[in-house]
């Protein structure tokens, strides 16, 4: 929906340090987006997107875009912002 973002914030406990599918899904069990990223292998690394750091975001953009390529459609960022779908990585 437009003008409207999510922020998912998840502990160490939660994630792999090394790469992670996250699945986003409503509240019927439909998936609604899903990001892989990392070196976690869902049958192609090569199109994962970045792994950030602690106190990092992986950060969609442009917001509501999806090439199905998730090396494309995010990028690492040091703050959270506005206008994205964002996924907060605090491992490490």
């Amino acid at each position: 929906m437009p003008g409207l973002f999510t922020v998912v914030e998840l502990s160490s406990s939660h994630l792999n340090n090394d790469g992670e599918t996250v699945i986003l899904k409503d509240t019927t069990g439909a998936i609604i987006d899903h990001v892989t990223f990392g070196a976690f292998d869902d049958g192609s690394k090569n199109d994962n997107a970045p792994l950030p750091g602690k106190g990092l975001s992986l950060n969609r953009f442009p917001d509501g875009h999806d090439t199905g390529n998730d090396v494309v459609d995010w990028f690492i960022s040091k703050q959270v912002t506005h206008c994205t779908l964002v996924l907060r990585h605090l491992c490490h």
